[in-house]
């Protein structure tokens, strides 16, 4: 717990540091929790605010929210006990899949559509896939534009079978346009992604419309202040005006990856991601031409779907014949340490679970043969078989495989 996280600059802990510091001077003795002083932080990392405590000498009430792990038992107690949404597969870190709590999922729907009649037009959704659900079953006409094949099956499969689009919204949308009463967008915490989900928004709103946008909050990263003056500037440049905010009104829950990174760091810590809703309402139509973002080789994958585990293999030319081995990508162990894009070590992964197990793999098209008979059902037993008739594995190869593939359905290391 010495160091900060990565990328944390001396500016951006000193604000930091002078935020928790008035934080805890207006809070009563029995608010002064660990959870409490992350979750009031404005979005800093869990490890940059120990850093600062521990730098200051501040002491803190630990609780069943939040904590320091002692011991690896703990820690593999705390790995297998963390919940998720049964509808849909776990959110996997590739995806950058944070999804709101039920009572923000809840508060959000209640909001937009207050102002709403039945018949006032429809909803569109970009990105807020748990929202969906409850605006069906409201009675209110909605929208879901998200780039997840998977997770539009797994709508259907509850379902669910009108206004599900697979779009990537980095890409125009040619249909439905300047419709829809209200937007709710909730995109990845990054720039291009900001840029292209207001431009989407903005095409898909009629006059007089409203966009309601996540935030980052101000501590989120050394540049989220000019990240959030940015996006009021885009605003602008799009025909959208600010009207409110409601700062810290979006909790998150903490996806299982975040569980294991921050366990994998030695703190527990649940559902302490918060962000702020902006709202603004669209005045005019403005031509706005976006710039062509360039594809991250990096991020190309190939996604399976096991239980409800999402496991991404990188796309990646590769010689088949390589002899199969496996290996942490990150020097700290098999779970990723950290799961942020800025991460230069994001670049070494091979194979990533949701359960935020990272590796190298040597011999990918071996593992994605296998992968594809795990995710059509079969059994670890059942892939031993075809291991055994595999003339083309070493027993060494395939014990490693078998291995791999237990790591892989149980998110427990051996």
């Amino acid at each position: 717990m010495s160091l900060p996280a990565l990328e944390s600059t001396p500016d951006y802990l000193e604000h930091l540091q002078s935020h928790i510091i008035y934080y805890l001077k207006k809070e009563s003795p029995a608010e002064k929790t660990l959870y409490n002083i992350i979750a009031n932080a404005k979005g800093a990392y869990p490890l940059d605010v120990l850093y600062i405590l521990k730098k200051e000498g501040i002491t803190y009430i630990e609780d069943k929210q939040a904590y320091l792990v002692k011991d690896k038992v703990a820690l593999l107690h705390l790995s297998k006990t963390v919940s998720s949404n049964r509808m849909f597969s776990d959110p996997h870190p590739a995806d950058y899949d944070w999804r709101f709590d039920a009572s923000t999922a809840s508060f959000i729907v209640n909001h937009s559509i207050k102002n709403l009649g039945k018949c006032d037009g429809e909803i569109a959704l970009l990105g807020a896939k748990t929202l969906y659900p409850l605006l069906i079953n409201k009675g209110y006409p909605a929208k879901l534009y998200i780039k997840s094949s998977s997770l539009i099956k797994e709508l259907k499969d509850a379902g669910f079978e009108h206004g599900l689009i697979e779009a990537d919204l980095l890409n125009p949308i040619k249909e439905s346009l300047k419709v829809f009463s209200a937007v709710i967008a909730d995109p990845p915490w990054y720039n291009e992604f900001y840029e292209a989900f207001m431009l989407r928004s903005s095409e898909l709103l009629h006059i007089g419309g409203k966009l309601y946008l996540s935030v980052l909050p101000e501590l989120t990263r050394p540049s989220a202040k000019e990240d959030r003056a940015r996006i009021i500037e885009l605003a602008s440049s799009m025909g959208l005006v600010f009207i409110d905010e409601l700062e810290g009104e979006l909790s998150y829950e903490t996806p299982r990856f975040e569980y294991n990174s921050l366990i994998a760091n030695g703190v527990f810590c649940a559902n302490w991601r918060k962000g702020d809703l902006w709202v603004f309402k669209k005045e005019n139509e403005i031509d706005y031409f976006i710039k062509q973002w360039p594809v991250d080789e990096n991020e190309q994958w190939v996604e399976f779907t096991i239980g409800n585990k999402k496991i991404k293999l990188r796309e990646k030319k590769e010689m088949a014949f390589k002899a199969f081995e496996f290996y942490p990508a990150d020097p700290k162990g098999f779970t990723f340490s950290f799961v942020s894009r800025r991460s230069p070590l994001r670049k070494m992964i091979d194979l990533w679970t949701s359960d935020n197990i990272a590796l190298r793999i040597d011999n990918l098209p071996l593992v994605e043969l296998y992968l594809k008979n795990l995710e059509k059902g079969c059994t670890i037993s059942e892939v031993s078989s075809m291991l055994d008739q595999d003339i083309n594995v070493s027993s060494y190869e395939k014990n490693r495989l078998l291995e791999l593939i237990k790591i892989i359905v149980t998110g427990q290391i051996q």
